[in-house]
């Protein structure tokens, strides 16, 4: 059963779980994002909390840091603010207590 709660909460877009903390999962929707979309959202996310992505190879993609509220929109650019390939990203969370969430959202043009 657990699996199946677990396939589930992808197909919703819940890709990454907070640790230590016992508060809700981060969500990131749409995932996948397509052509149209405005871009990814993350929600659920701590107070001033900082999002980090990368790109399957590792690199830094993009870094917000400070993130106000509990939500942050990415537009699909990177640091350099030029739009990013189709593929798979790896982001991570990590607010002011060192607690930290990881997932994976991806991108299809």
């Amino acid at each position: 059963m657990r699996l199946a709660a677990a396939a589930a909460a992808c197909l919703a877009g819940i890709t990454g779980r907070r640790s230590g903390d016992g508060e809700a999962d981060i969500i990131a929707y749409p995932n996948p994002a397509r052509p149209g979309d405005a871009g990814i959202t993350f929600a659920n996310l701590p107070d001033n909390a900082s999002l980090i992505l990368y790109n399957i190879a590792g690199e830094r993609v993009l870094e917000s840091s400070d993130i106000t509220g509990n939500e942050m929109l990415w537009t699909l650019v990177n640091d350099k603010g030029n739009p990013v390939a189709s593929g798979v990203y790896i982001y991570r969370v990590v607010d002011g207590d060192g607690n930290h969430a990881t997932g994976k959202v991806a991108v299809i043009k």
